[in-house]
């Protein structure tokens, strides 16, 4: 918990980045459904996205600081929620500390593990493509849970029926990734859920789901601002969507479930180790239904082929257009399902060995929990360290910077101000007034012009 906390509070460091300028600009002279019109017939389908930009942006930093640290601990909450039911159906020990680990190891894990994290979570920009969808979804499924584990009153039903057919049909608004999994997932249940009776409890919730999941789906794709952006902002990339790449297809696509697990052990090695091992430790010592060999292999191989398909499905777009690896950001999606799926093959796998180890041998695998335990809040301390280190350097220069143009607001000559590195990789304002950073944060503040010194 105590690493999560301090991810929670490097939010008080986030400021505005690259692409929230010429938002907020925009909204700014074109109004709300103004703006939104705007982005979606010039830009992108992502109404969700620019929906959440445009309505929180412009009332200032303070509601962007509340509301990404209000979404990690409604995250958490909802993790936790859908953990301790299953926790609670299985009847295992001491449910509510073991799925606070849980749920607290996912998160942590995420952000340790993400491959920019502040592109993902702390850059508003970003953050509304790829974490609050995430957020979004794990609520969405922690709603269903609850509806299977606990009678519901017909208000409540009522409630809840709105409220999924809403949250799925944002998600798809933000993300069409994400969309087109929902769409396969919530479809291949609805077509599944006749053969088992107590899943018949939510079917109303997932064919919700799935009629707010291909609304926003189609309002999404169907963006004219996706084939302006694509064929006439980007000229380059129609030719390159009709030309099949098999490199691109084997190694980006095909085998995006092992770029993925590389890439994200690469940034926190313990990621794969403590995802797997915790969850089948708990597993084993805890869940006292047995679960046989032969089963517990039909369920990984079910496992595996669900995780598959959605991590190929979260990676193809990008790279069918681009013919290239995506920027840090767009891995986070496919992140979550491998983490969860680790997560889910570790449980089973501890389930295969329940009551097959002596007392002794208990004694040994207890310990080297403990000490993997112990490991991973410490690396995650020191990753949440140098992160909120980066983070508070950058805010700290990003005020002096705009101390320095409120200073001089009503100079006639562009304003002179310090480079800064961008810590999230992104473009910053450069010693050419006409770049587009420069442009947007001079409008932004309704000057002649900005300029940063050489770097």
């Amino acid at each position: 918990m105590f690493p999560l906390i301090i991810y929670v509070y490097a939010t008080v460091y986030m400021r505005w980045m690259a692409d929230d300028w010429c938002i907020i600009d925009n909204f700014r002279q074109y109004g709300n459904l103004g703006g939104l019109r705007f982005y979606y017939t010039t830009w992108s389908g992502r109404f969700a996205n620019y929906l959440t930009t445009g309505l929180v942006e412009p009332t200032g930093l303070t509601s962007v600081i509340v509301l990404t640290a209000g979404l990690l601990i409604v995250w958490w909450i909802a993790l936790f929620g859908i953990i301790r039911i299953i926790a609670q159906a299985r009847k295992i020990a001491s449910p509510f500390a073991l799925s606070a680990i849980v749920s607290s190891l996912v998160i942590v894990g995420m952000l340790n593990a993400a491959l920019n994290p502040i592109q993902s979570v702390y850059w508003f920009g970003g953050s509304t493509g790829y974490f609050i969808p995430l957020v979004l979804l794990t609520f969405y499924i922690w709603l269903v849970a609850r509806h299977i584990a606990y009678s519901q009153t017909k208000r409540i039903r009522t409630f809840s029926l709105i409220g999924a057919g809403v949250l799925l049909f944002f998600v798809s608004g933000y993300m069409e990734d994400l969309g087109l999994i929902q769409a396969v997932c919530l479809g291949l249940a609805l077509l599944l859920m006749r053969r088992s009776r107590p899943l018949l409890l939510i079917r109303g919730l997932v064919l919700a789901g799935f009629i707010g999941t291909i609304a926003g789906l189609a309002i999404n794709v169907l963006g004219p601002g996706n084939y302006v952006r694509l064929f006439v902002d980007i000229p380059k990339a129609a030719p390159q969507t009709l030309k099949f790449d098999p490199k691109v297809f084997a190694v980006g696509i095909l085998g995006s479930p092992v770029t993925t697990a590389v890439f994200t052990a690469i940034r926190w090695p313990l990621a794969p180790i403590a995802l797997i091992f915790i969850p089948a430790f708990i597993a084993y010592r805890f869940d006292p239904h047995k679960l046989g060999k032969w089963n517990v292999r039909r369920s990984l191989k079910w496992l595996l082929l669900i995780i598959y398909v959605q991590l190929v499905i979260s990676m193809t777009g990008y790279m069918v257009i681009t013919k290239g690896l995506p920027a840090g950001r767009l891995w986070f999606i496919p992140e979550y399902i491998l983490f969860c799926g680790y997560v889910v093959g570790g449980y089973l796998f501890g389930l295969s060995f329940k009551n097959t180890i002596d007392n002794k041998e208990n004694i040994w695998i207890g310990w080297l929990v403990a000490v993997l335990m112990f490991l991973v809040v410490l690396t995650s301390v020191n990753k949440v360290l140098d992160l909120v280190s980066g983070l508070k350097s950058y805010a700290e220069a990003w005020d002096n910077r705009e101390g320095a143009i409120f200073a001089n607001v009503s100079s006639p000559t562009p304003i002179a101000v310090d480079y800064i590195l961008n810590i999230a990789g992104l473009d910053e304002v450069s010693d050419d007034p006409h770049f587009w950073p420069n442009s947007c944060i001079a409008q932004y503040h309704n000057v002649s012009a900005i300029v940063a010194g050489n770097p």
